[in-house]
């Protein structure tokens, strides 16, 4: 039995209708025996349509000899999803035939002009694509707002022109970021003291999470919140971040918005010149003077903690409030002897909690060095697990990485000696594969580097006897390579080692 399919996606003038379709395909297939099927109202950019499913289970079961369609177009745009489809034909022996173009795929020049046709079908979806993503540009440079509503404001409905476009509007908690710009500004609060002022007060985070200094930082840094003049121009100018307007429409009246391609793993804020920056629609919050102390002060802050970062401790980074989950960091006695004594953040920078305390830091280095000292005189015990984890791991990975080139190999050679209409299906998976083999070496090389080198383990048997002799970086790289993480509470602490030293 022959398959006609049609497909209409907005019945709309001047498209092509299910009746005109159908009398072309009819027309074709003659006198033949034939099944209809047809999607009303369904795109064809993907082949979740309920009648072309039911079409290709019927070719499944071997029920269809022959596929009808009035035009290319109706029943797929995307060349990958039309060539699994052909593959599927062929290994049932379906022939495959477009009116509009006029050929079937049982003769060679049908399988070229097949494969030739979808190619430019997909190249107008891409052409499409690019036309939508320009014109999310465009948007922006205009002032538009596409993306989810930040901190103290809610979307709105905008007129540019005739058309509607989305922006903000201020909201109910819009008084809270205001209160934030001028504490960071004007009364010498830290980020941590306001974070932990919010939470006492229960005005919740965007996520609902406590506040903390981050939350609050990157708030304070975004410039959607000011009200933009010919100095914040200058400021964004300098720091290499592409201006779209010119500065005659910073008014000191509109926020910015800012987009582009920055690195989602890094702070956005820090990738100035991977950012484009507008005059936004909506009313700015703060004043320049305001906001640009604010970055004065964030910059300096920045600073400050990278100086001083692990200077008092070779444990910074490991140590973990048992409580909360949050990071112990130092703080010194300046009135008293200068005792230095470990806090929880999650206290300090956000006030959630209370039941840490406070631990002296040379008793708490102390214990921990016991501990480790101990395993260090287990070192080769250490050292055959490490390289009996080491090599266990390498020989998994290298082994898929094997049985993926015997499959490239085999699908190369069905390339040079298959036909041209399955090309599509079989390069697709030569590139899944090719991706699960660079995926396997990135693994590989993480791998690698987790485990310490030969010339660490030579350095860590001489560790008993240096350590009293080492830096606190020394002592910190040291422990590293051991400890994961070190929880810590009032009465105990818990070590939690990277490798398994039980026998």
């Amino acid at each position: 039995m022959n398959a006609v399919y049609t497909r209409q996606s907005l019945d709309v003038k001047d498209s092509l209708s299910i009746e005109s379709q159908l009398d072309a395909c009819l027309n074709e297939n003659g006198s033949a025996e034939y099944q209809h099927y047809n999607d009303k109202g369904y795109s064809g950019k993907n082949t979740e349509r309920p009648a072309f499913r039911q079409l290709m289970a019927d070719v499944r079961k071997g029920t269809i000899e022959r596929v009808i369609v009035y035009r290319l177009d109706r029943l797929s745009r995307s060349l990958l999803d039309f060539a699994e489809m052909i593959d599927v034909f062929k290994k049932k022996d379906v022939e495959f035939v477009s009116c509009r173009e006029k050929f079937d795929t049982s003769t060679p020049i049908g399988n070229a002009m097949l494969s030739i046709i979808m190619v430019f079908a997909q190249l107008e979806r891409e052409t499409i694509q690019m036309r939508v993503k320009d014109n999310y540009a465009t948007r922006m440079e205009r002032g538009a707002y596409d993306g989810v509503a930040p901190y103290g404001f809610d979307k709105a409905i905008a007129k540019v022109g005739d058309k509607q476009v989305h922006t903000l509007d201020v909201n109910e908690v819009s008084d809270t970021v205001r209160s934030m710009f001028n504490e960071y500004a004007y009364t010498g609060d830290s980020l941590g003291a306001i974070a932990k002022k919010l939470n006492a007060e229960g005005i919740p985070s965007p996520g609902e999470a406590p506040w903390d200094g981050g939350k609050i930082s990157r708030i304070l840094s975004n410039p959607i919140y000011v009200r933009a003049n010919a100095d914040i121009y200058a400021y964004y100018n300098a720091l290499g971040m592409t201006i779209t307007n010119p500065i005659e429409d910073f008014l000191a009246v509109n926020g910015c918005i800012t987009y582009g391609g920055w690195e989602r793993s890094r702070r956005k804020f820090s990738q100035y010149d991977r950012l484009k920056l507008s005059i936004g629609l909506h009313p700015g919050l703060v004043d320049s003077d305001t906001f640009l102390r604010c970055q004065t002060k964030l910059k300096a802050n920045r600073q400050i903690c990278n100086a001083g970062k692990g200077k008092h401790s070779w444990l910074t980074g490991m140590v973990k409030c048992g409580y909360c989950g949050h990071s112990l960091k130092v703080m010194v006695d300046q009135k008293g002897r200068g005792i230095k004594r470990f806090v929880c953040s999650g206290n300090t920078n956000c006030g959630i909690c209370s039941q840490f305390g406070s631990q002296r830091v040379d008793e708490l280095e102390a214990g921990v060095e016991h501990e480790l000292m101990q395993m260090v005189e287990r070192r080769k015990y250490i050292e055959a697990k490490i390289e009996m984890e080491r090599d266990t791991e390498e020989s998994r990975i290298k082994i898929e990485q094997a049985k993926i080139s015997e499959k490239l190999n085999r699908l190369v050679d069905a390339l040079a000696e298959g036909e041209p209409s399955s090309a599509s299906v079989v390069m697709k998976k030569i590139a899944e594969l090719e991706e699960k083999k660079k995926l396997l070496e990135v693994e590989l090389r993480s791998h690698r580097a987790k485990l310490p080198s030969q010339q660490e383990l030579l350095q860590f048997r001489d560790t008993a006897r240096l350590w009293p002799h080492m830096t606190i970086q020394q002592k910190r790289e040291v422990a590293k390579l051991l400890i994961d993480k070190i929880e810590v509470k009032s009465d105990k602490m818990q070590i939690y080692w990277k490798y398994n030293f039980e026998l």
